[in-house]
């Protein structure tokens, strides 16, 4: 904690729970105190705040209220609870009186105490929780539960919590439809295969939660199809000389193949067909999506949605300018899905790559 007070020599640096009377108390160097944070919660300081690990997101979607409180899992281990800020300045909810969602909302508080570096005119009245946006949500991970789960790290969660609602930038998931949640949110690791690519990462940190504008949003969106058609190349080439070290064969056969892989259609297709576990219905409504723009604007469609999704991404290359607003509109429509395709594919891309420095030809 650093609060400088403005026209003060002393720096607010220290600060204790005052269990008995059930409040925060700001101390100056000598251990007085200069002011008391009273709280709506009858808090539990049972647990040691260092041991867990607080992350602030941002939700602004209608299902987000005061009463979404959820503990949070990864597969059936619990590592943590999330919950609005409004959760820790109210009775209302039905978490109040909860035992365990007191001890996180203590750690919560002492954290963000902890985390305060700001200056200030005066002490008198402090509000920690006026700093924060009304969207504001608090992710309280378990640092010990968090080990139990196999090379653990928050980063490789940041696209599931996304698809949930929350997001460290904007206003969160205000794209996607509410997730349907009851007392506990599962949260999906992306795709090991995607570890070596942080710039996944760093998009639904940024710049995905903060784009709104539908040519935009498109463009962000297939960077990741590039990232990943990248990682196809990759494996079928690897499998390519892999096979030609087995089997020289016919080569100008084997040239026509290699031609194929280079074609970026293609590649989409193999994409969306084998290296990913697509909903059926979302294939489906997004192909419809994709069709109703192409025919819009008086262009032919193709067969089936990769094909179709890659004639959207040519058009809107190479000729964006010969979209109207109704056209813009539909792919305001195509955003949305396309968002929860990616967002599916990051979850499911799955290969396994040969190692080219182990094969060897001739």
């Amino acid at each position: 904690m650093n609060i400088k007070i403005k026209d003060m020599k002393e720096c607010c640096k220290e600060f204790r729970y005052n269990k008995e009377d059930g409040n925060f108390e700001l101390l100056d160097a000598r251990g007085e105190v200069l002011e008391i944070i009273n709280l709506e919660l009858s808090l539990d300081d049972e647990y040691a705040p260092e041991n867990f690990e607080l992350r602030v997101l941002h939700n602004n979607r209608d299902d987000c209220t005061e009463e979404s409180i959820y503990q949070v899992y990864v597969d059936k281990q619990r590592i943590g609870w999330i919950f609005p800020i409004q959760a820790l300045c109210s009775k209302e909810h039905n978490y109040a009186q909860n035992n365990f969602f007191l001890k996180y909302a203590y750690v919560a508080w002492w954290n963000l105490l902890n985390m305060c570096d700001i200056e200030i005119e005066s002490l008198d009245g402090f509000d920690l929780l006026s700093m924060f946006t009304e969207d504001t949500n608090f992710l309280v991970l378990d640092k010990d539960n968090c080990r139990k789960i196999k090379d653990f790290s928050y980063e490789k969660y940041i696209v599931s919590l996304f698809f949930n609602g929350y997001a460290e930038t904007g206003t969160g998931n205000s794209f996607a439809q509410a997730v349907p949640h009851d007392k506990t949110m599962k949260l999906q690791r992306q795709s090991e295969a995607l570890d070596d690519v942080p710039y996944i990462t760093e998009l639904f940190k940024k710049q995905i939660p903060n784009e709104v504008n539908p040519i935009s949003r498109f463009y962000i969106y297939y960077q990741i199809i590039e990232i990943l058609i990248s990682k196809v190349f990759n494996d079928l080439f690897a499998k390519f000389v892999d096979d030609l070290q087995k089997d020289t064969g016919d080569l100008f056969e084997k040239r026509e193949e290699l031609t194929e892989y280079a074609n970026e259609k293609y590649r989409v297709k193999r994409l969306c067909n084998e290296y990913c576990r697509i909903d059926t219905a979302l294939k489906n409504e997004l192909d419809y999506k994709c069709k109703m723009f192409l025919s819009n604007i008086d262009r032919r469609s193709g067969s089936g949605m990769h094909d179709n999704l890659y004639l959207v991404r040519c058009l809107i290359v190479h000729r964006m300018y010969i979209l109207d607003e109704s056209a813009k509109k539909i792919l305001e429509e195509i955003d949305d899905l396309f968002l929860d395709l990616i967002i599916q594919m990051i979850n499911s891309f799955r290969y396994h790559p040969i190692d080219l420095s182990e094969v060897k030809i001739g």
